[in-house]
């Protein structure tokens, strides 16, 4: 935990392509909860290509 401590006092803050992971792994559920009640997911799908790109 102390490499943790350094990297936040000098500003650093690790874990930006962890939270795009999240987001892209958010989005798949969406997506699939959309089509699951039949609802058009067409752009939902385009927006998760941005986020599997980043992550």
């Amino acid at each position: 935990m102390t490499y943790n401590a350094s990297d936040l006092d000098r500003g650093i803050y690790p874990g930006n392509s962890s939270s795009l992971r999240s987001d892209a792994a958010s989005m798949e559920h969406i997506i699939h909860a959309a089509e699951f009640h039949g609802l058009d997911s067409s752009i939902l799908h385009e927006a998760n290509v941005y986020y599997s790109k980043s992550s």
